[in-house]
């Protein structure tokens, strides 16, 4: 959805990035997926596309543990810092 809004914004970007915080009792991770210009335009047409989408996701983060606390912050922050920084370029 982050994607199909971005590209009825904007429809001449090369790509469009989503991101994803999933959560499975104190387990939560961070997913990105990236699609092309032409992937999310078959999307929304309706059609099945013949590019890929490209998915990322991140290792697992335990909030019960510190450590997991402490990386899953780390990485919040810096999807903070990539957004903003998107935003401003």
């Amino acid at each position: 959805m982050q994607a199909v809004s971005a590209y009825n914004d904007n429809p001449t970007l090369d790509d469009y990035t989503g991101f994803v915080i999933t959560m499975d009792g104190s387990i939560l991770h961070l997913s990105k997926a990236v699609m092309s210009n032409t992937y999310v335009k078959d999307i929304c047409k309706g059609r099945l596309s013949s590019e890929n989408l490209k998915y990322y996701r991140s290792e697992p983060y335990d909030l019960l543990d510190q450590g997991g606390r402490r990386e899953f912050l780390r990485a919040i922050i810096g999807l903070y810092r990539y957004l903003n920084r998107k935003e401003n370029v």
